[in-house]
């Protein structure tokens, strides 16, 4: 069997504005960002906005 591949863009699929938590983020903060039920991913980036 072929599989075919999703015809969708890697566009499609990107995150355009991700969410972020700061460096000095503490645990209690982390669990409300993930309390959202939409939210899979906590980047956690330092001062420059960098991660």
């Amino acid at each position: 069997m072929v599989e075919t591949l999703d015809p969708r863009c890697v566009k499609d699929a990107m995150i355009t504005c991700p969410k972020t938590l700061s460096e000095d983020s503490n645990i209690e903060e982390v669990r409300r960002f993930f309390a959202d039920d939409h939210v899979h991913l906590a980047l956690i980036v330092d001062s420059t906005g960098g991660s």
